[in-house]
């Protein structure tokens, strides 16, 4: 390898030449085929948004799965709100977590011309399967309805999204059964809700509520993802 190597182009050249990838949870994905800087949705025709790129894309058994690196927090957000924008089809992939001291350390080296060192240290990291997970853009929770007891695992998908609120469509795994829901901020939740009822009232389908505290997440995806509990009406403080 040459000098003059950044991080990330380092590492995924590295997992490259390795052709497989082992996970925290021990399991081992081979590689079949490779891309580089390739957008998701050439790998996936369904995805609207054609700007979207990831720079490396594995084939493992049949199928294609981003290789995604996050060395620091920007990083971290950046890829969860690519997971948000691609939260509706369900895109498989890899995160390679390099946070904290790992990084500057590498970056140490990699400044001081120490790529051996560099080179060495990635490869024992990738050989303790810890900093690698496999993931996807499906939207997952476990929530209650209302005053429920029973914990009911769901999966969902954006349906519309103004910069106040967003409408997911959410499905139970275990019954398919499926039910709405409002998620909105502190701005004019009653005309949010107006609206949902208007539109989606006479679906059938039932109606539930949570709220988007934008400062802690940032994005749908998280929002639901982290909710433990749907309401079946708007709570207004």
């Amino acid at each position: 390898m040459q000098k003059g190597w950044g991080l990330s182009k380092l590492v995924f050249r590295i997992i490259e030449q390795y052709g497989y990838i082992r996970c925290r949870d021990g399991k081992k994905y081979v590689f079949e085929e490779i891309r580089r800087d390739t957008r998701y949705h050439e790998m996936y025709p369904a995805v609207e948004n054609k700007r979207l790129k990831a720079p490396l894309w594995v084939k493992v058994s049949g199928e294609w799965y981003f290789v995604e690196l996050c060395t620091d927090t920007a990083s971290d957000k950046a890829f969860i709100n690519k997971l948000a924008e691609l939260g509706n089809y369900g895109v498989k992939g890899f995160r390679v977590d390099l946070y904290g001291l790992k990084t500057q350390e590498l970056k140490r080296m990699l400044e001081s011309n120490g790529l051996k060192e560099a080179v060495g240290k990635i490869n024992d990291f990738y050989y303790d399967n810890k900093w690698i997970e496999q993931t996807s853009s499906t939207c997952r929770a476990s929530v209650t309805f209302g005053s429920e007891k029973n914990r009911r695992d769901c999966t969902y998908r954006m349906l519309e999204q103004t910069y106040h609120y967003a409408i997911l469509e959410g499905m139970e795994v275990e019954t398919g059964d499926k039910h709405l829901v409002l998620l909105y901020d502190e701005y004019e939740p009653k005309d949010y809700a107006k609206y949902f009822n208007e539109k989606y009232g006479k679906t059938g389908i039932p109606l539930l509520y949570a709220k988007w505290n934008k400062r802690m997440d940032y994005n749908w995806w998280l929002c639901i993802g982290r909710r433990s509990n749907l309401q079946k009406r708007l709570a207004v403080d």
